[in-house]
C-alpha cells in the first residue's frame, strides 16, 4: 500500500512540475511574439497564467493527498 501512495505522489509531483515548465514555457513564447503579434503574445501570457495557477492547485492537492 505503501509503495502505492508514494508512486501516485511521486507521479503526481512529476505531472505539476511539467506543468510549470510549459508554463515557462508559454510565458517565454508569449513574451517572444509580444513585439510581432502583440494579440497573440497576450493570449499565450494569459494561457501561461492559468496553466501557473492551476499547477500551483495540483500541487496543493498532491500535497494533502
Amino acid at each position: 500500500m505503501k509503495k502505492s501512495l508514494k508512486a501516485i505522489h511521486q507521479g503526481g509531483s512529476s505531472h505539476v512540475e511539467s506543468e510549470i515548465a510549459l508554463s515557462r514555457a508559454l510565458e517565454k513564447l508569449g513574451t517572444g511574439a509580444l513585439n510581432q503579434e502583440p494579440e497573440l503574445g497576450a493570449a499565450f501570457l494569459k494561457f501561461a497564467v492559468v496553466t501557473k495557477e492551476q499547477s500551483n492547485l495540483q500541487k496543493t492537492l498532491v500535497y494533502f493527498a
